[in-house]
């Protein structure tokens, strides 16, 4: 800003000058220069010069009178209107600059917008992270699907608080039949509905959620008009693999549902159904301990195990003890293979009978159970498992085979009081009766 003063004071020096000894050129090239100096001033935007000048032109035309008077007129005119042209100009960069500053707050509110929708997502998200954990860390372990589902339907109600309506429905193991499992209602009376409809199915067939605001408008399941109920939120109970169920809520009140009701829904069941599973393999997984791989029959250690039970509990049965006759003869004639399908044969013929505990006890060797029957009425069962297994048609090679068995039968606590002697005497018992020529019954008395 120096700079300017500095060449105002020197024009301001030289037009009095020239002024003062008459030198009328002078005079005009400095009032020309005054001109150019008043263009850079309104380049550069000098507001304390251009207030200078104006005031040096008021001083000329004021104190020096009469003497070039164009010279203090051009000057004053030519001051004011460089600063009507900045004050014009500082006015147009003051609209500017507000709409500048407008465009720049419509940005920041957008941002900040944005900022708290992605705030309240989640924060959201974090509500159903710890949801999932507290639901993971109560939800029962092990092989009891029921507890299970009672379990979920609470925590469904208390998660989700709306709604007239709980339902967890379960598809039965072959796949193909759904029921309700469990139901709970929260607010309205009891009423009539039928259990399975459209949506239910739907949800069965494409695995994906349901969610209805307003039966009436919607146009995609068309119920009826009575249809009991006005909003619906649905979602499959599944895993990676396969679906299990459906967890379904609904109210008799339009628009009650929320996309993130929706998204609690699927996490509640997609615990659920890794819950599930997790008892299905749990349960199977104790069959297979006690479950023979080839015949199906409960295993060696299971027999056992239910013997020691019902001694120490001093339940009256019966044991009936089969071995296979001459089933070295079949391995060594046809093989293994033919071996397993003889014996899968047999514990077809001797699970029919509907026994306590059926069990292959080793080999060619088969144990069961009855309880509370008396030595004859043993014998009488034991006598329709030899008749059947011998009625077999067992082909082989187009060879028809036949497969005989000897049976011996005891009966607690008449023939034995523990579970060791009782086991000795049937075992005997059947030996007995291969001695005696095979395919028939020994009783121990």
């Amino acid at each position: 800003m120096g700079i300017f003063f500095i060449l105002f004071f020197c024009l301001l020096l030289i037009s009095f000058c020239a002024y003062s000894i008459h030198c009328s050129l002078l005079l005009n090239i400095s009032i020309v220069i005054f001109f150019i100096y008043a263009l850079v001033i309104w380049i550069f935007l000098d507001t304390v010069t251009v207030w200078a000048i104006i005031l040096s032109s008021i001083l000329y035309f004021t104190f020096i009178p009469g003497i070039n008077i164009f010279a203090g007129i051009t000057l004053l005119s030519m001051t004011c209107a460089v600063h009507f042209m900045f004050f014009i100009n500082n006015r147009a960069l003051t609209s500017l600059e507000k709409k500048e500053s407008a465009l720049r707050t419509d940005v920041i509110r957008k941002r900040r917008s944005k900022q708290i929708y992605e705030i309240k997502n989640l924060m959201e998200k974090i509500l159903r992270l710890g949801q999932l954990k507290n639901m993971s860390e109560r939800l029962p372990k092990g092989y009891d699907k029921k507890a299970i589902i009672d379990y979920v339907i609470s925590y469904t109600s208390e998660i989700i608080g709306k709604g007239s309506l709980i339902r967890i429905y379960l598809l039965d193991p072959d796949m193909k039949a759904l029921s309700v499992a469990a139901k709970r209602w929260i607010s309205e009376p009891k009423l009539i509905f039928p259990e399975n409809d459209c949506i239910s199915r739907y949800i069965l067939n494409k695995g994906s959620a349901v969610l209805v605001n307003d039966i009436e408008q919607d146009k995609k399941f068309n119920l009826s008009s009575d249809f009991p109920f006005k909003s619906i939120a649905a979602v499959p109970i599944m895993d990676i693999e396969r679906v299990y169920g459906i967890i379904r809520i609904d109210s008799v009140y339009k628009n009650i549902f929320t996309l993130s009701d929706q998204k609690s829904l699927v996490n509640i069941a997609h615990l659920a159904g890794l819950a599930i599973n997790n008892a299905r393999l749990y349960s199977l997984k104790l069959k297979l301990a006690v479950t023979d791989s080839l015949t199906g029959l409960k295993t060696h250690a299971f027999f056992k195990d239910s013997l020691d039970k019902l001694i120490q509990n001093k339940k009256k049965f019966c044991i009936i003890f089969i071995d296979v006759d001459d089933f070295k003869r079949v391995n060594d004639t046809y093989g293994h293979v033919v071996g397993d399908k003889v014996l899968i044969y047999i514990s077809k013929k001797i699970n029919d009978i509907q026994a306590d505990i059926t069990a292959r006890y080793g080999g060619e060797e088969f144990s069961l159970i009855i309880k509370n029957i008396n030595l004859e009425t043993g014998v009488k069962t034991a006598e329709n498992i030899r008749k059947s297994i011998e009625s077999l048609h067992i082909v082989i090679r187009r060879k028809k085979v036949n497969i005989t068995v000897s049976i011996g039968v005891a009966v607690y606590p008449k023939s034995a009081a523990s579970a060791e002697t009782i086991m000795r005497k049937v075992d005997h018992a059947m030996y007995m009766a291969k001695n005696k020529g095979k395919n028939r019954i020994e009783a121990v008395l």
